[in-house]
């Protein structure tokens, strides 16, 4: 499953790279990044998740996966990801 989970990590950071302004790609990056967490891949999950904050659609649940990625090495780090997350879902960054 490990196997399956990266390779659709691949596909969906391969379709964000070939249409970064399609409507979906920050959907895909947010997949692409839980799906690197998943396989033990933190460091390029958290380098897709970042990419995926930018999404306005994706950018509270990207940042409370960066948090979670980022808690075991960089606590600190990862509750800034927390306040943003908090931050961006009163702005109405969430949908």
């Amino acid at each position: 499953h490990l196997h399956d989970d990266l390779r659709a990590a691949e596909r969906w950071v391969a379709a964000a790279d070939a249409a970064p302004a399609h409507a979906e790609a920050g959907r895909w990056l947010l997949e692409a990044g839980l799906a690197l967490s998943k396989v033990g891949l933190d460091d390029r999950a958290a380098n897709v998740l970042e990419r995926a904050v930018p999404h306005p659609d994706q950018a509270v649940a990207a940042c409370l996966a960066l948090g979670r990625v980022k808690m075991a090495d960089d606590p600190a780090g990862a509750y800034a990801w927390y306040d943003r997350a908090l931050a961006d879902g009163a702005e109405g960054g969430a949908q």
